[in-house]
């Protein structure tokens, strides 16, 4: 569920809360996937936006991110104004994305970067993954620090969905299955 505050907001975060994207370039079988991350303020990172989908060409990719991006700032803009909340004034000239996480393949990265959007290479040590996953789904004061915003799937992909495999985060996380020393 998008919290309480957001609505002031057109249902997106307040445009000063930092923001992270994470991208996996993918095509078919595996899916290209941009998630859209935020911090809130009392420490929670919430998934708040998602693009799950798959033969989404390279090409393409870049185009759904800043198009996906272009109708959120145009409704932080529009309740800014709204609110007389001239204050965020910086952080409506371009949405406040602190980083983006991707794939390690140069020729991919650096084609996001002629279209205007430049990535840092995702840590791919799976027990710092391990690790780290394992500290953000720890609780904060009985709050879980990291949390699916249910709703945030831009568009079901339809074949992903017939074929009976994961068409969202929420869908593949439990799919998870990490071997125990036992089973090697």
């Amino acid at each position: 569920q998008r919290p309480e505050e957001w609505r002031a907001w057109g249902g997106f975060p307040p445009p000063d809360w930092p923001r992270y994207r994470s991208i996996d370039f993918g095509y078919e079988p595996d899916p290209y996937t941009c998630q859209w991350w935020v911090d809130a303020p009392d420490g929670r990172r919430l998934l708040y936006r998602q693009d799950y989908r798959l033969r989404i060409d390279i090409d393409e990719q870049p185009e759904r991110i800043k198009k996906a991006e272009a109708l959120e700032l145009t409704a932080l803009r529009y309740c800014a104004k709204d609110l007389g909340r001239t204050d965020l004034d910086d952080y409506l000239e371009r949405l406040n994305v602190v980083c983006t996480y991707s794939d390690h393949d140069r020729g991919e990265r650096a084609l996001y970067a002629t279209r205007g959007i430049s990535t840092v290479k995702a840590v791919k040590d799976i027990r710092a993954g391990i690790e780290t996953l394992r500290g953000l789904m720890s609780t904060k004061d009985g709050i879980p620090r990291l949390q699916l915003v249910r709703g945030s799937l831009m568009e079901r992909d339809r074949k992903l969905a017939e074929s009976r495999r994961p068409t969202c985060l929420e869908e593949e996380l439990p799919r998870y299955r990490w071997r125990t020393s036992k089973e090697t």
